[in-house]
């Protein structure tokens, strides 16, 4: 009966995940970026432009973009990295954290765009909650479980990585046993937090999963979107309302995305000022598919979304001020 049961949440899990998503793909490597389409959010057009003083000194393959109207105001940067073998895209940490700029000052390698990235204690010790590797090493195994009415749950949340041979991809990803060795799984954990707790993940729940080893990963959630369809996983990844990210709600957000081509995108929505709404999940999903995401993850948001470009920050901070976070996501030399 378990394993009936489980095959059914299975099922309609898998159906929830992967509901077909339209429009938005992206163009084919060596069209010319500008202009993009407008995108339409409420009455007015939201569109994105290249603008000049963003750009100015950025390495060829690395182009930022701001989009305002409807009310909004977003800026997102793009990395081909087919153009200019000398960038990638990293993961940084620090314990205590620090904000993004000042993880642009103390990079070794030259950080040309910076991002915040995971979730993290906004107390004074700053701890990660979320995953990260970087040079195929564990940073932080983030937040194992969760507490919801009293009770313990493991949810498996999404993660944006890459293996070694440069693909980058989203997953669902769990730290399993005392070692925290990464596994990956096809599926979200489905937990429901009007049910007892699920068996904490390991290497055969979920099942069909595997043991991942990205040389560089960031963990966050909800999956957005995955191999081209809309991922709507915020329930089971515990993106609820005690989690404070409010998922049906406008808020600043921070994302990292996948193109068709390849190419890397974080993107950050300003939110809660006379400046920009801000957006809910939906709308960030839209926003990416639109730009021609095929995968994507969404990362914390609210005061902590923030783009540094060049040392340089290309939005406005609902804070009013940038925060103190563990962990970032950089474009920058190799």
């Amino acid at each position: 009966m378990l394993g009936l049961d489980f095959g059914r949440a299975q099922a309609l899990l898998f159906a929830m995940v992967l509901a077909a998503c339209g429009g938005g793909s992206a163009s084919a490597p060596g069209t010319p970026a500008v202009p993009v389409p407008p995108l339409p959010l409420g009455v007015d057009a939201f569109a994105w432009s290249k603008p000049s003083d963003l750009n100015a000194g950025l390495p060829v393959g690395i182009e930022v973009f701001r989009g305002s109207g409807g009310g909004l105001r977003a800026v997102y940067a793009k990395l081909d990295a087919s153009k200019n073998a000398g960038i990638e895209w990293d993961v940084a940490y620090k314990a205590g954290g620090q904000t993004p700029s000042q993880f642009a000052a103390n990079a070794s390698k030259k950080p040309w765009v910076v991002i915040n990235a995971g979730y993290f204690d906004t107390g004074a010790s700053k701890q990660s909650y979320s995953l990260a590797v970087s040079g195929g090493t564990l940073l932080s195994a983030g937040a194992k479980q969760l507490n919801r009415n009293g009770q313990n749950y493991f949810p498996t949340r999404a993660a944006f990585g890459a293996l070694a041979d440069g693909t980058s991809q989203t997953v669902w990803s769990y730290p399993v046993g005392a070692s925290n060795v990464l596994y990956q799984y096809p599926l979200p954990s489905p937990v429901n937090t009007a049910q007892a707790p699920l068996a904490q993940p390991d290497a055969t729940f979920q099942s069909g999963g595997m043991a991942w080893a990205p040389i560089k990963a960031i963990g966050g959630g909800p999956m957005l979107l995955k191999a081209g369809a809309t991922a709507a996983t915020e329930a089971v990844e515990l993106i609820d309302s005690a989690s404070g990210i409010g998922p049906s709600t406008p808020n600043p957000r921070t994302a990292v995305a996948r193109l068709s081509d390849g190419s890397v995108v974080y993107l950050v929505v300003d939110g809660r000022s006379v400046l920009s709404t801000g957006v809910s999940l939906d709308a960030l999903r839209d926003m990416l598919t639109k730009l021609g995401a095929v995968d994507a993850i969404n990362l914390d948001g609210g005061g902590s979304s923030v783009m540094v470009v060049n040392g340089v920050v290309a939005n406005a901070p609902s804070d009013g001020a940038e925060r103190a976070v563990p962990t970032a996501l950089v474009f920058q030399n190799k």
